[in-house]
C-alpha cells in the first residue's frame, strides 16, 4: 500500500516536469553552446594578440625609416633610430608582452645613405625568447630629392 502511494505521488509530481520544456533550450545551450565557444574565444583573443604585434611591428619601421630619411647626418640618424627603439621597447613592447626583442637593420642602396633621392630600407623582427620569430616588417623610405645636406 505504501508503495502503491510513493509511486503514485512520483509519477504524478515529476510527469508535470516532463511535459513542460520550457528550459530546455537554455540547458541545451548551456551544455552544447559554451564549450563550442570557449575555443572559438581563445582562438580569436590569440589572433587578436598577433595582429597586435604585427601593426606595432609596422608602426616602428615606418617611424624608424622617418626618423632616419629626416636626419640631417648619420650620426644623428643612429642616435635617432636607437632613442626610437629604447621608448617602443619601454612603452610599447612591455607593455603588449614583456620579454619581447627587437632587431632592427638599415640598408641603404647608395653607400652614403642620406643623399637625395637614395632609398633606405628598414627590417623590423620581433622575437619571444631569443629564437622564436613573432612579427616582422619590411618599409623603404626616400631621402627628399630636394633636401640639402
Amino acid at each position: 500500500m505504501v508503495g502503491r502511494i510513493l509511486k503514485r505521488f512520483r509519477l504524478s509530481s515529476f510527469h508535470h516536469f516532463s511535459s513542460d520544456e520550457r528550459g530546455s533550450a537554455i540547458v541545451e545551450f548551456i551544455a552544447l553552446g559554451i564549450p563550442l565557444f570557449l575555443p572559438l574565444s581563445i582562438f580569436l583573443t590569440s589572433v587578436h594578440h598577433d595582429e597586435a604585434l604585427q601593426s606595432q611591428a609596422r608602426n616602428i619601421a615606418r617611424q624608424i625609416a622617418r626618423v632616419y630619411v629626416t636626419s640631417s647626418s648619420e650620426e644623428i640618424a643612429i642616435q635617432r633610430v636607437n632613442l626610437l627603439e629604447s621608448t617602443f621597447q619601454r612603452e610599447i613592447w612591455d607593455a603588449l608582452q614583456p620579454g619581447l626583442m627587437t632587431k632592427i637593420s638599415v640598408s641603404c642602396a647608395n653607400p652614403a645613405c642620406l643623399t637625395p633621392g637614395s632609398a633606405v630600407n628598414v627590417e623590423v623582427e620581433i622575437f619571444k625568447n631569443k629564437s622564436n620569430l613573432v612579427a616582422t616588417a619590411k618599409v623603404r623610405e626616400f631621402v627628399d630629392q630636394w633636401k640639402s645636406g
